[in-house]
């Protein structure tokens, strides 16, 4: 297995992007008065769309790390 190496900046885009991802799930109301962005439906949403940019990111990184 070969090892990879990504720029500073990538890692630190993807720990944000982890962490805003932990940041919303932590919000969830289950309640009826909750606002939108806050429902389980817009959580999962969310949460989904940023784990896909994610494994998109990694696999570019990936692809790059492969084409050196």
């Amino acid at each position: 297995m070969n090892d990879i190496t990504i720029k500073r900046y990538e890692f630190d885009s993807i720990m944000e992007s982890v962490q805003k991802a932990l940041d919303v799930c932590e919000r969830v109301d289950y309640s009826d008065e909750a606002k939108c962005e806050n429902t389980p439906p817009y959580i999962v949403g969310w949460s989904k769309a940023t784990l896909k940019n994610l494994v998109t990111d990694l696999n570019r990184i990936l692809e790059d790390s492969n084409n050196v």
